[in-house]
């Protein structure tokens, strides 16, 4: 995580994935939200999908959800 939050730092201000539309389908966890915020940091609009129920923190979908990214997961 402390890479993706560096990549973020340093590379935000050029909004490199600016335009890009990206949609994902990992385990919603903390880290994913970590890697959801690095990518809409960089410019990317994104969609995110759970690929397990069972490994799904809601407390991370919400977090997503309530910055405004379609967040579809749930436990």
């Amino acid at each position: 995580m402390p890479g993706l939050m560096e990549i973020a730092r340093k590379y935000g201000p050029l909004q490199p994935l600016k335009g890009a539309r990206i949609a994902g389908c990992l385990h919603m966890t903390i880290q994913t939200a970590v890697l959801i915020r690095t990518l809409i940091a960089l410019g990317a609009q994104v969609t995110w999908s759970s690929c397990n129920i069972f490994s799904t923190q809601d407390h991370a979908a919400a977090a997503i959800a309530a910055s405004g990214v379609p967040v579809y997961a749930w436990k």
